[in-house]
């Protein structure tokens, strides 16, 4: 859906509000703000994209963008992106200021800036220097054409961030049955959340909750956790959890030999399994915790493996093992007992496996 929005206010009608059914949800939102010149451009380049999944509502002026957004937050409509040139549009008002406007009125949302593409190389240090001040998230070339998959890569991956950091997801990779607040929930939640998986939560009395409550063999108990292809776990530990997504070191075949076995998945044994793998080497990559290490709780790390902006990177295992690791043999991560060390010992054929040992007392 696309909404031209003037100064006139948005309505329910306008936005689609009128018509939620019980238990559907607002589509979210990307607001543009574009001049004339490039209107068509920029309008037509996303709605064509993602006018399906959300609601592309552009303006002409700042006010118009600013009066916008306090609609839509008002009606609870979530925004996800906002998009805005660096030309100037009414009297003490431009692009870079509108969007550090936002950075307050909505916090949640990504907000990314347009230059035309002959200013790109000129204007650098500018972009640099605004970014670090917070003013905006990033910064793209207006599109050249149809099909600018650069500019669509940067707009997905800032939309995938928002996503799974923000929104309630829609596709969700866990579902976790509870009554109610708990230390194992908390726990569980924060070791998925760290590695950017989506999870729904569930009440027993709802029809999910019920549908996965009768699939659990034996007694139930809060929480219950439920991975798609497993069966569901009852009040399960991080270790089973971890297990279930990842696979543990005994559900590798007895005899399986690794070229490389790293220890740890935290930044640099991430690299050194992405990197192993993509030269041919069979990896294994041995972990206690959440894949990503400390960094799994940073939010601003640019230009880590391959990723183009700034990212966690616990956005890593949602990545396609043919980005992780090029065209050679994948890496693949097995969970750890948080109660063992792993001690990588000598076969007859010389290479290295690993194999489990009682953690000293």
């Amino acid at each position: 859906m696309s909404v031209f929005a003037s100064e006139e206010e948005l309505g329910p009608e306008e936005l689609g509000t009128d018509e939620l059914g019980p238990g559907e949800r607002l589509t979210p939102a990307i607001v543009l703000v574009v001049t004339e010149d490039n209107r068509n451009t920029i309008v037509d380049e996303i709605r064509s994209r993602y006018g399906r999944d959300y609601s592309v509502v552009f303006t002409e002026t700042a006010a118009a963008a600013i009066d916008t957004v306090k609609t839509l937050l008002a009606q609870e409509v979530p925004v996800a992106l906002i998009v805005s040139e660096l030309s100037a549009f009414e009297e003490d008002w431009d692009g870079s200021r509108l969007l550090h406007k936002m950075r307050y009125l909505v916090p949640t949302a990504r907000r990314i800036a347009l230059i035309p593409a002959s200013k790109f190389g000129t204007s650098f240090d500018d972009l640099r220097g605004e970014i670090s001040a917070g003013k905006y998230d990033t910064y793209l070339a207006i599109p050249q054409g149809q099909r600018d998959e650069e500019f669509h890569t940067a707009i997905v991956e800032y939309l995938s961030d928002w996503g799974w950091s923000v929104a309630a997801p829609e596709v969700a990779f866990i579902q976790i049955v509870t009554d109610g607040p708990s230390s194992e929930l908390s726990a569980i939640r924060d070791f998925l959340d760290r590695m950017g998986m989506p999870v729904q939560i569930h009440s027993p009395e709802s029809l999910a909750g019920r549908a996965l409550l009768a699939s659990v063999e034996g007694k139930a108990e809060f929480p219950i956790l439920s991975r798609a292809g497993r069966p569901p776990l009852s009040r399960p530990t991080l270790a089973q959890v971890a297990e279930s997504v990842y696979g543990s070191a005994d559900s590798i075949p007895e005899g399986t030999v690794s070229d490389v076995v790293v220890l740890g998945a935290g930044p640099a044994g991430l690299a050194a399994a992405v990197y192993g793998a993509s030269e041919g080497l069979s990896t294994t990559v041995l972990e206690s915790g959440a894949i990503g290490g400390q960094a799994g709780t940073s939010s601003m790390i640019k230009n880590y493996l391959g990723f183009p902006g700034a990212s966690p990177v616990c956005d890593w295992p949602s990545v396609p093992a043919s980005r992780r690791a090029g065209s050679g043999p994948s890496s693949s991560a097995v969970a750890a007992p948080p109660a063992s060390r792993w001690v990588p010992t000598i076969t007859t054929s010389g290479w290295m496996t690993p194999r489990s040992a009682p953690a000293p007392s």
